[in-house]
This record gives structure tokens, C-alpha cells and sequence, in this order.
């Protein structure tokens, strides 16, 4: 379980506190544990919320890196107050970029790939489209494992590739790696066929 930084700190006195660094934006740590018995919002656990930087260490330094955690589990960052669901409203105009990771890669690159992802979250560092991202996601699979970054409005289409590039090109992938956009409304509906690809 985890204390919040607030919390655990605040019988220290202000003269001797070093400073919090704080977030633009507030981010959510969620973990869905894929048990196929149970509803989405079953299998959703909330780990934490971070405002500052320092939060944003302590937690991800406390969490077991995804080539660590089980087949068909999932680790989620979001905005605060937005959940990993197609069906937020917040996503549910939006669509997902999806970075596939070879089981062979795991050991790795998953990890550092995602890490890096969460850098570019908590870091604004998306230029212009950093309004664009909701969050992102590390799904670890049987098949192959895969990194995403969720954007809110597909109507946005410039902002959206911008942010597709800016993860390929942060994540160091050549021109014979495509990362393949899927938009949430037809993942839904199990629509079937070609993908926007960078």
C-alpha cells in the first residue's frame, strides 16, 4: 500500500523540506490484473496519484517493471480523473498508438521503452499535441508485448501524428519498425482491416 508523499511528510518542518517539483499535469497509476472472470472495473486496481516529480519517482521506483509483471496484466498512466477505458469520455473520440514489442525484446527494451514513454507523459514533452495524450499503456501478452499512447480527438489528425512520431523517433525506431494507430470506436465494434501506420 501506498502512503501518499503529503502525508508521510508533513510532521516535517518547512524550513528543512526540500521543495516538490510539480507536474504540469496530474497522472494516475492504474494495474488490471486480466482476470477473465471478472468485469473491466473488477480487474482495474488504482496504485496511486502523482502532482510532483519526486511522487512520480517514488512511485514508479516502487513498481516492478512490466517485463516483471504477469502475462495478460497491464500497467495504465493517465490524467487524473480519466480512466483507461475506451468509453471515458475523455477517450472516447480518441484512438491509441501501438508500439508491438517481441517477447524476444522484453527482457530488454521493454522497460526502458516504457519508461521513456513516461517521461514524454510527465514531461510535456509531446510539444503542441501534449494536450492530445491521455495517457499510455504496457500490456504484456503471450504473443508479444506492446506499448500505447492514447490520444483523445482523431478530428485532430495533425496533432495525432505529431504524436505518433515524436514516440517512434524518442523510442529510436528505424523505418522497417511501424507503430499502428487504432481508433477506439472501431476497436469496439471489432472492425477489422487496414491501420494508420508511421
Amino acid at each position: 500500500s501506498y502512503t501518499p508523499l503529503s502525508a508521510s511528510m508533513s510532521s516535517i518542518p518547512e524550513a528543512v523540506m526540500r521543495p516538490q517539483h510539480h507536474l504540469t499535469t496530474i497522472w494516475t497509476f492504474w494495474y488490471s490484473v486480466g482476470n477473465k472472470n471478472l468485469s473491466w472495473e473488477q480487474n482495474q486496481v488504482k496504485i496511486s496519484t502523482v502532482s510532483t516529480i519526486e511522487q512520480f519517482w517514488f512511485v514508479t521506483s516502487q513498481l516492478r517493471p512490466p517485463s516483471n509483471i504477469p502475462t495478460g496484466h497491464t500497467y495504465s498512466v493517465f490524467r487524473s480523473g480519466v480512466l483507461p477505458d475506451w468509453e471515458d469520455v475523455a477517450n472516447v473520440k480518441g484512438g491509441r498508438w501501438m508500439i508491438s514489442c517481441p517477447k524476444v525484446e522484453r527482457e530488454d527494451r521493454l522497460d526502458t521503452r516504457w519508461l521513456e514513454v513516461l517521461y514524454m507523459l510527465v514531461g510535456e514533452h509531446m510539444g503542441e499535441s501534449s494536450s492530445q495524450v491521455n495517457g499510455a499503456e504496457a500490456c504484456v501478452r503471450t504473443k508479444g508485448d506492446r506499448l500505447e499512447v492514447w490520444v483523445r480527438d482523431i478530428t485532430m489528425m495533425k496533432e495525432v501524428l505529431d504524436v505518433g512520431r515524436k514516440v517512434k523517433n524518442k523510442l529510436g525506431l528505424d523505418i522497417t519498425r511501424k507503430i499502428k494507430f487504432a481508433l477506439h470506436k472501431e476497436d469496439k465494434e471489432g472492425v477489422k482491416g487496414p491501420r494508420l501506420a508511421l
